[in-house]
């Protein structure tokens, strides 16, 4: 029993930074490829970073759900719980208060459902 908790939260914990990661990449990423002028990014470069965030948070979905090694939708959906509850706080923060509300909004609703696709993905593969 003991040994299943502490593989759930290194699931959890791993799923986390492998979202993480993968969205800091994608907004450098797309930080880096605009103009340099500092003008507010269009809705071009938001949607690039949605779709890009998404991804991320399947990834992370996925990732949770193969560390857990079993119940691979639950977990993964854990890992989403776990980014929405920080994406709240992060919203918080003086350097995200740049983006528009909406922006940070989606952001955080997208979470759930992205990492509930990537532990859906993981028992998918795990089943055939």
């Amino acid at each position: 029993m003991f040994r299943q908790a502490v593989r759930t939260i290194v699931a959890i914990l791993g799923g986390y930074l492998t979202t993480l990661a993968l969205t800091a990449a994608a907004f450098i990423a797309v930080a880096l490829s605009r103009d340099g002028t500092g003008s507010e990014p269009g809705l071009a470069w938001r949607a690039a970073l949605m779709l890009l965030a998404t991804l991320a948070g399947v990834a992370g979905g996925y990732v949770g759900a193969w560390i857990a090694g079993r119940r691979e939708i639950r977990h993964g959906l854990y890992v989403g719980g776990l980014t929405a509850v920080i994406g709240l706080a992060w919203g918080n923060v003086d350097f995200a208060q740049n983006d528009p509300l909406a922006f940070r909004i989606a952001l955080i609703v997208v979470a759930l459902p992205a990492a509930y696709v990537g532990g859906w993905l993981r028992a998918r593969r795990k089943s055939a």
